[in-house]
């Protein structure tokens, strides 16, 4: 959670992708299902293309 923070609040990174986090449309469903944590996912950089 503290990696996907810090990626979050980066100037360089356009979006986190992390269940875990409360931005992520799916939070809620993510703290019923995975209630030891979520799995990081991606955090691509501002500018690039996910491929």
């Amino acid at each position: 959670m503290r990696v996907a923070k810090l990626l979050e609040a980066s100037p360089l990174v356009e979006q986190v992708f992390y269940p875990g986090l409360p931005s992520h449309p799916d939070h809620e469903l993510a703290k019923r299902v995975f209630s030891s944590g979520a799995e990081f996912a991606a955090a691509p950089p501002n500018g690039a293309e996910l491929g």
